[in-house]
């Protein structure tokens, strides 16, 4: 295995990251996916969700930042299991 992560069978799963899903009380625009890491958004009845794939705890970080600094409340945050991510 390399430092970077990837051996001959591919990266590992802590260089290929996680899908996350992010909920929070207040709907979020979706003009602000690409201030997200690019997680897709979607909003309903006072709530919305994020999800999508973060390389990175840092990464995770900044989201939870940006929707502090949107003063949104986060009601959840789940990292989910290959049979959980949605189907692309």
């Amino acid at each position: 295995m390399t430092r970077d992560g990837v051996d001959a069978a591919g990266p590992t799963a802590a260089a290929r990251g996680a899908i996350y899903r992010i909920r929070t009380e207040g709907e979020i625009d979706g003009s602000w996916t690409d201030r997200l890491c690019g997680l897709e958004i979607t909003t309903g009845n006072g709530i919305a969700t994020l999800c999508g794939r973060l390389r990175d705890q840092s990464e995770l970080i900044g989201v939870l930042n940006a929707l502090h600094m949107l003063r949104l409340t986060v009601t959840s945050v789940k990292r989910l299991d290959a049979n959980e991510a949605p189907k692309a």
